[in-house]
């Protein structure tokens, strides 16, 4: 079960991967004992998205904008980050012209993901105490990197 929530974390849209991030943690909660062997696994997909964050940064932050962009739908394309996505349909109103969809980001690339993944690996450093010496060395410097990147564009 935790090997297809970990695999619908690397391809989903982001909504969708911050729903199998805690169904994964309850997981983990509830059979810490049996699923002990899956926590690397699972601590991988989160260094990945890490070690993805500083180019999303780039991407996002780093486009030049234009005044006009909103009214432009080939603007729009041009400033869309270029990463797969999931296209979710709004919900249509009778008698208005047709909603532009909404473009999730996967969840591999997206803040919101990100924003969750503090939370899981602090309640599996706390059941497994084993993992906090060897993967806090591994998470410190990919977290400061993100902040890094990010100031130098401040």
């Amino acid at each position: 079960m935790t090997e297809v929530l970990r695999g619908l974390c690397r391809t989903e849209n982001e909504d969708n991967v911050v729903l199998s991030m805690k169904i994964i943690i309850d997981l983990h909660r509830a059979y810490k004992e049996h699923l002990e062997p899956q926590v690397d696994a699972f601590l991988t997909v989160v260094k990945d998205m890490y070690r993805g964050m500083p180019d999303l940064v780039r991407d996002v932050f780093d486009q030049p904008t234009s005044p006009d962009a909103g009214d432009n739908p080939a603007a729009d394309a041009e400033m869309s980050v270029d990463t797969p996505a999931s296209t979710v349909p709004p919900t249509p109103t009778a008698g208005a012209a047709p909603p532009k969809p909404v473009i999730l980001p996967t969840g591999m690339r997206s803040f919101k993901v990100v924003t969750e993944c503090p939370i899981a690996i602090v309640f599996l450093f706390q059941s497994h105490k084993d993992l906090v010496r060897r993967e806090m060395m591994i998470f410190i410097p990919l977290i400061f990197a993100v902040r890094r990147r990010r100031r130098r564009t401040d």
